[in-house]
């Protein structure tokens, strides 16, 4: 098995008193029906969308994207800043090459920004086969000390309640659900010269 692999964030992760979060997202195909009509999709550790990610502002994240799909994948971290790491940022042609069939590569970088993001399948149309979830960083002490919190309400119980909320959010994903698969799709744009949008 090939492995492109970015491991300078490793090497600094001693230097640096944030945790090192790993983890790892496997590939795969099966069948969902999330509306009722079975049809082929593409999976994330055996399910669609994938699993929440969750991190806390200035973690060092490793994540190994292994591919065992019949297509070429990568996978992007939308939203999530890549200072120093832009080898990481999933998008094939500009960032890093496609994780061809059976092959893996590990996404290291840091999370330097707070909040709700998600990460994506970035080849082709796939991510519309289920290739998609939800990844986010929690904020530092200080940037929860200092959010809007007192511009939004001055009551003390109120605030509280916003942090912990912003600390802890009650995560929903919501996305288009097509009973056709990408290729199916792509191939009636090319036929039709018409991007199937709705």
């Amino acid at each position: 098995m090939r492995a492109s692999l970015a491991l300078w964030p490793l090497l600094c992760a001693g230097l640096s008193s944030a945790a090192l979060f790993q983890y790892t997202l496997d590939l795969t195909t099966g069948t969902a029906a999330p509306d009722g009509v079975t049809r082929n999709v593409y999976l994330v550790n055996g399910q669609t969308p994938g699993p929440d990610i969750i991190v806390d502002q200035g973690d060092d994240v490793s994540i190994t994207i292994m591919n065992n799909l019949p297509v070429e994948a990568t996978v992007h971290f939308h939203g999530i800043e890549q200072k120093g790491s832009m080898w990481s940022d999933g998008v094939p042609g500009i960032t890093q090459r496609m994780i061809e069939p059976g092959n893996f590569f590990v996404a290291n970088f840091t999370a330097t920004n707070s909040g709700q993001s998600w990460y994506h399948a970035h080849s082709k149309a796939i991510y519309g086969d289920g290739i998609r979830g939800n990844f986010y960083v929690r904020a530092s002490q200080d940037e929860l000390d200092n959010g809007p919190w007192s511009q939004i309400s001055s009551n003390t119980a109120d605030i509280a309640a916003m942090k912990a909320a912003h600390q802890n959010p009650k995560i929903i994903s919501v996305t288009d659900w097509t009973h056709w698969d990408s290729e199916w799709g792509l191939a009636e744009w090319t036929r039709t010269k018409t991007e199937l949008i709705c």
